[in-house]
């Protein structure tokens, strides 16, 4: 079994890639579970956050996102309070890593209007400009930083990782 794989190569933790809108649930049982010796702790993966320049799928995650947090998103506002609010959740679940899958650092310079501005043509329907898109992209990283900094979460990139490459795997 893969219980049985992980002991005998003496794992002692393991850290899954977790969606901020995931439940959890299995961590929370494994975590009271004192029979299995390895420590299974979620990874903080908020990359669909930043996926303004897909309307369609954005509006989508944030819907689950509302679900998840039991808070209504109006704003830009209140979006980082329901991603804050997932974090604190991860944290008491035992997370202590970000992992983030982007294309490029983002370090656009921007204000709290250009993301709101974004955020909101996001919402709308309507995909930003990539420039707005970069402007978004940068400040939400910002705030994600800080919010793995305040609980000394350590933050990882993956910078250009090629995904979903087996489209025949994709069908299934």
């Amino acid at each position: 079994s893969a219980r049985r794989i992980l002991q005998r190569m003496n794992v002692r933790v393991v850290c899954t890639t977790d969606d901020p809108v995931d439940t959890l649930e299995h961590h929370l049982i494994l975590k009271e579970e004192r029979s299995f010796p390895v420590k299974v702790l979620p990874a903080f993966r908020p990359d669909k956050a930043l996926a303004v320049d897909s309307p369609v799928l954005f509006n989508d995650w944030v819907e689950q996102l509302e679900a998840a947090t039991g808070m209504d998103i109006a704003d830009y506002t209140s979006f980082l309070a329901a991603i804050r609010k997932r974090h604190d959740f991860f944290h008491e679940v035992g997370c202590r890593l970000s992992d983030h899958g982007i294309e490029h650092p983002y370090a656009a310079a921007h204000s709290g209007k250009d993301a709101r501005q974004a955020f909101d043509k996001a919402r709308q329907g309507r995909k930003p400009t990539a420039g707005e898109a970069l402007k978004y992209k940068s400040a939400v990283m910002i705030e994600l930083a800080r919010m793995n900094a305040e609980k000394d979460w350590t933050q990882q990139f993956h910078l250009g990782a090629l995904r979903n490459v087996n489209s025949r795997a994709l069908k299934t």
